[in-house]
């Protein structure tokens, strides 16, 4: 008996070495057996592999740590050459190690589909049954696909699964759909459960998926009508994150009232908002100016047990330096410091964002050095906002040496960094300079926008050249650019202080009759130019006026509409009808 057993420990030791060499692609036992055909070559695998690994097909062993230590070093030899034997060696070192180390099965299976593609994917499917691996193998397959980007092979791999009876579970399948561009997830959602006769059945995980994947491109419309079929048509009850994800669409878009109805929903199931709920509430409220408002939210919010967390401070402080209440600011990263959060770099970025928006150029600094001490690397939107703090200030030098920093740090500057810059220059009446830099921003690529173009029209209107600063909204024209209040109201000023009333009042109709803008904003600095001008004997047209009184009406400075009637009737420009009959 015990000779017997040596003779077939001995016997297994030689199949594992031959198995090697046949692999390896090295002589077995004579010069002819390295000269066999490709075919017998696979045959011999298939022969040797049975004669280790009987498994039969009835009843699976549970691979061992062994196999998967043999496994690996087969496929450390192996790995220097690409053939047909080495993705077979490797979809059988998959399939040996799916069920005892998926981790390492998946590596396996990422390294056979690089080297392989589709090839390997049917190594993997031709070796499962003779191997009687695990299902799971599947899954990890597809999961690898998605792993090295080959998508279109996942949904593929999927169907050509279902002729053999397999099915990918949802988990394997929610990877392959957070991957898929919109339309291409919303077809595999549709599809995949109806292809497989119901075989696959999504989980709140990939419901909300498709949730976000619509949120993302502003259909919340439809991602609301999915969340409302999820538990009566699939039977899926929606959780904390479907709920969250559609209000932060809501949120997105504007919605508010959308928003806080959904959060009514919430509380009748039970549901607890989570951080991210809140945040995006008072993220929308601070955006629409509502700061105060969003305060109170995050005093609800810790009322009702739910701990704020970085990303909701991030939100209030960036809220507060909008505002310029920098009081409220250091209050925030006082209160996120006491509850042993520490500021990220968004944070940082927040505040120095809205440090340098106010001039603290001072503070800014000192909270950009605090940055660095923590470890945090600056990125272009920090050191832009520097840059353009320091030009509004007109301090040119620290602007460039920030400048100058950034590029030391392999930073690229983008069209905001150069825009602030030649505006900074124009301010100080070096238009030659700040020329030559949108040269250089042109020559990196980068397209000049309305901004750029207007800092150039500003600056050359200062320094006395209004006929180049009129070619270059030609200029701005001709690139696609359509030119805003802030282009025609400059070069209208310009023209008033020459006093070339006539060129002015021409921009100024022009401006009307494109409707550069009628944002509130943009009407206060029209009507400003538009009494300037009139004081200085400008004479407009009825129509003219007719567009300032319906301005005024429009945001109810009634005062001011009936006086731009009265100056109509003195100046004798009302319109009379004829009756023509």
């Amino acid at each position: 008996m015990l000779l017997r057993a040596a003779a077939r420990k001995k016997k297994t030791k030689h199949s594992v070495a031959t198995l090697f060499l046949a692999l390896h692609g090295r002589p077995l036992t004579s010069s002819s057996s390295s000269s066999s055909s490709s075919s017998s070559s696979s045959a011999l695998v298939d022969s040797i592999a049975t004669s280790i690994r009987p498994f039969p097909d009835y009843s699976p062993r549970k691979p061992s740590l062994r196999d998967a230590d043999l496994v690996r070093d087969l496929t450390a030899a192996l790995r220097q050459r690409r053939s047909d034997p080495l993705a077979r060696a490797t979809a059988i070192a998959a399939h040996l190690t799916a069920a005892a180390s998926p981790c390492t099965a998946r590596r396996l299976l990422r390294d056979g589909l690089r080297d392989g593609g589709r090839r390997f994917i049917d190594e993997v499917i031709y070796t499962y049954k003779h191997w009687c691996s695990h299902p799971s193998v599947f899954d990890l397959l597809l999961l690898a696909a998605v792993d090295v980007g080959r998508l279109d092979d996942a949904r593929a791999l999927f169907h050509h699964l279902l002729t053999y009876g397999v099915v990918v579970s949802a988990d394997a399948c929610n990877s392959l759909l957070a991957r898929l561009p919109v339309g291409d997830m919303l077809a595999a959602f549709a599809d995949f459960p109806q292809s497989s006769g119901g075989g696959l059945r999504w989980n709140a995980k990939s419901y909300n998926i498709a949730i976000h994947g619509l949120c993302r491109v502003g259909n919340v419309g439809d991602a609301r009508r999915i969340l409302a079929d999820m538990e009566p048509k699939a039977g899926v009850p929606p959780d904390v994150v479907s709920y969250s994800t559609l209000i932060n669409g809501y949120c997105s878009i504007g919605e508010l009232r959308e928003a806080m109805e959904l959060m009514r929903e919430m509380a009748l199931k039970g549901l607890k908002p989570n951080p991210f709920t809140y945040n995006s509430i008072m993220a929308l409220l601070c955006k629409a100016g509502r700061v105060v408002g969003a305060e109170r939210v995050l005093s609800y919010m810790v009322r009702h047990g739910v701990a704020p967390d970085a990303a909701v401070y991030t939100t209030m402080i960036d809220g507060f330096c909008k505002m310029g209440n920098l009081s409220a600011v250091y209050r925030m990263v006082d209160e996120m410091r006491k509850s042993g959060l520490v500021p990220d770099a968004i944070t940082y970025t927040s505040l120095i964002h809205g440090l340098c928006r106010s001039g603290k150029m001072v503070e800014a600094h000192n909270v950009f050095e605090e940055m660095l001490s923590e470890g945090l690397n600056p990125d272009e939107i920090v050191y832009t906002a520097l840059i353009d703090g320091y030009c509004k200030l007109g301090r040119m030098t620290d602007a460039f040496r920030a400048h100058n920093e950034m590029l030391r740090r392999g930073l690229t500057p983008n069209v905001v960094t150069y825009t602030s810059l030649s505006d900074g220059l124009c301010k100080q009446r070096d238009v030659e300079a700040a020329n030559e830099l949108l040269h250089e921003m042109c020559s990196k690529g980068l397209e000049l926008n309305v901004c750029t173009y207007n800092s150039l029209i500003n600056g050359l209107c200062k320094a006395g050249n209004i006929e180049q600063a009129m070619k270059t909204m030609v200029e701005m024209e001709a690139a696609g650019l359509k030119p805003d209040v802030y282009t025609y109201t400059t070069l209208m000023d310009a023209y008033c202080k020459s006093g070339e009333m006539d060129r002015a009042r021409g921009l100024l109709q022009e401006m009307l009759d494109k409707g550069a803008s009628s944002e509130r904003r943009n009407s206060w600095r029209h009507r400003g130019l538009f009494d300037e001008m009139r004081a200085k004997g400008f004479v407009a047209e009825h129509d003219i006026y007719n567009t300032f009184i319906d301005m005024n009406y429009t945001e109810e400075n009634m005062e001011v509409a009936l006086a731009l009637c009265d100056e109509v009737v003195e100046r004798c420009l009302v319109e009379t009808k004829v009756d023509e009959t």
